[in-house]
């Protein structure tokens, strides 16, 4: 009776170590197949660190260009800011001298107008001048006709006969004393006062100046 229950308790453990052999062989498939997944997955990964590296290098490399790029990009934006500073100051110098020109200008367009108002003056007095000129021609050849007329008139050309031999003054009256007797004439209408006349000479011989200075300019 003891060595049967003995033989029945084998028989049940060898049972039990017969099943637990099927789980564990089952667990061991199992685990075989997850070991080939992560060997299959961690070929993956190494994969894609590998394709990580790559990128990051590239990455790296892409970097340095796009420092390099800032660098220069740098160096360009103080050579452009310089150069805008340059061409403010240009700026502002030409409007300096846009404003001085135009100042230039104002002056000259005023000369310009003073000189056109003087041409047309000089030139209103040319036409009284050749006016005067016209009639002094005039009033000469009438009076070299007087002198003919009064010549024949006269009939006396002798010029030995026309010596004055004297001359007085009397307050007003003039008296001229020749061949022919004494001559008397009035000349209160005649007198002047001689600071006065010298005065008109002085200013119309200035004015004349004036007037020749401006026709030379």
């Amino acid at each position: 009776t003891a060595l049967r229950a003995d033989v029945d308790q084998n028989t049940a453990d060898i049972d039990a170590l017969e099943a637990e052999q099927t789980t564990q062989n089952n667990s061991i498939a199992t685990n075989a197949t997850d070991i080939d997944n992560l060997e299959a997955e961690q070929t993956t990964q190494n994969n894609a660190i590998a394709t990580n590296a790559t990128d990051i290098d590239n990455l790296e490399a892409e970097q340095t260009t796009q420092n390099n790029s800032i660098a220069t990009n740098a160096t360009d934006i103080d050579t452009l800011e310089a150069e805008q500073t340059t061409q403010n100051n240009s700026i502002a110098t030409n409007a300096t001298d846009i404003d001085n020109l135009e100042a230039e200008q104002t002056t000259q367009n005023n000369s310009i107008a003073t000189n056109a108002t003087d041409i047309d003056n000089l030139e209103a007095e040319q036409t009284t001048q050749n006016n005067s000129i016209a009639t002094n021609a005039t009033d000469i050849s009438t009076n070299a006709a007087a002198i003919v007329t009064h010549n024949t008139a006269d009939g006396d050309l002798s010029d030995s006969n026309e010596y004055n031999t004297g001359i007085s003054f009397d307050g007003t009256d003039l008296t001229v004393t020749d061949l022919g007797g004494d001559q008397t004439v009035d000349i209160s209408g005649l007198a002047y006062d001689d600071t006065a006349l010298r005065a008109d000479v002085d200013q119309n011989t200035a004015d004349i100046d004036a007037l020749e200075t401006e026709q030379t300019t």
